[in-house]
């Protein structure tokens, strides 16, 4: 009986000591954490279509002779390229505790677009290579719903694509 007891302590010992060890191992390794967006939103992103107030972007971009769009997210500014003869420029924080998640923009330089300081709450959807933005045009809309721009909106409605090392960026004016 007594050599039963014996084993059964040493097995409830051993038993304990790999819990013991394994509970450490768990606790002692570096945590992995999934990047959070103002780390996976940098970057640049090249246009892929879009709407403004209910008309295709990419067919009023083609009638102003604009052949390529890029939005750039660098560090905490997101600058928008393929507009005009100079970039846009925002500030930008990322909110992604809402639903759908926010964008806070404060305009630096728009090429006369906003006044210096101007802002905005837009949305975004960040999946892998895809993000998509949904924009106010002035302070005086909303914070958009969803990521439609229709008629009368004053909403703009962009899907980006990041751009990868073997595509070119667009030649700067």
């Amino acid at each position: 009986m007594k050599t039963h007891q014996t084993s059964s302590r040493q097995s409830l010992l051993v038993l304990s000591a790999s819990l013991l060890l394994l509970i450490a191992t768990c606790f002692s390794a570096t945590p992995t954490f999934a990047a959070d967006d103002a780390d996976a939103i940098q970057g640049t992103w090249n246009f892929v279509e879009g709407e403004v107030n209910g008309t295709s972007l990419g067919e009023i971009l083609k009638r102003q002779g604009i052949t390529k769009m890029q939005v750039q997210f660098s560090d905490d500014v997101m600058s928008m390229s393929g507009f005009g003869p100079r970039n846009q420029q925002w500030e930008f924080s990322l909110d992604e505790t809402k639903n759908p998640k926010e964008v806070r923009l404060v305009a630096v330089e728009t090429a006369g677009k906003a006044a210096k300081g101007t802002k905005l709450t837009a949305i975004y959807e960040l999946e892998g290579d895809q993000l998509k933005l949904c924009l106010p045009g002035d302070e005086t809309v909303g914070v958009p719903k969803d990521f439609k721009a229709p008629a009368e909106s004053r909403l703009s409605s962009l899907m980006l694509k990041r751009q990868t090392d073997k595509e070119e960026s667009p030649a700067k004016p």
